[in-house]
């Protein structure tokens, strides 16, 4: 981290899976979510060099 910055949280984030290995009650939960996707509030990679 560079000097001045925090870590204020951290989460995991995988990739959906096949909803058919579900058993039969958890598959018909499964819907797509109305959250924000995660491109709009995160990012990869580093941090530009101060300068």
């Amino acid at each position: 981290m560079p000097e001045g910055q925090r870590v204020e949280i951290a989460i995991a984030i995988d990739r959906p899976g096949d909803k058919a290995i579900l058993p039969e009650g958890l598959q018909a939960r499964e819907q797509p979510s109305g959250r924000k996707p995660v491109a709009a509030f995160a990012f990869e990679g580093g941090f530009a060099a101060a300068g």
